[in-house]
């Protein structure tokens, strides 16, 4: 199925049909991890038929995630996507931790800079207050 013969479409048609595809959905993961959206196919093979695809397919082309939507979900897949998301999950939570260590050390950073400043401020100001004491100690 060729990439330009595709339109990004919501669930239409019985209430069985959209409980099932909203059943579908909650169990499919795409590479991302994130769920899949429902498309309709426009080819000339499976004109009209709809499945389901990643929501960056025609963004960044790299995730061929599909799966017809017609189709019942295996047994095992319920697993693997159960396993799935705990994978992602863990790995969000990995990157939070990181952007928290990167925050701390930001701030860190940042508070160590204007202690610096501040200090440097500092030594100048007592400089020209020990300048101006030994100009008047010479003029008097």
């Amino acid at each position: 199925m060729g990439r330009g013969g595709m339109d990004s479409q919501g669930s239409s048609g019985s209430r069985s049909l959209r409980s099932t595809a909203s059943a579908q959905r909650k169990m499919l993961v795409c590479s991302h991890g994130v769920r899949p959206v429902l498309r309709v196919s426009r080819t000339i093979k499976n004109p009209e038929r709809q499945f389901w695809g990643c929501v960056y397919y025609e963004v960044h082309g790299q995730c061929d995630f599909f799966f017809w939507a017609d189709q019942e979900l295996p047994k095992e897949d319920h697993e693997k996507t159960k396993l799935r998301k705990k994978v992602l999950s863990l790995k969000l939570k990995l990157k939070v931790k990181a952007y928290e260590w990167r925050l701390k050390m930001d701030t860190f950073l940042a508070i160590l800079g204007w202690l610096g400043l501040f200090s440097m401020w500092l030594q100048k100001s007592e400089a020209k207050t020990h300048y101006h004491q030994v100009v008047r100690l010479n003029l008097g």
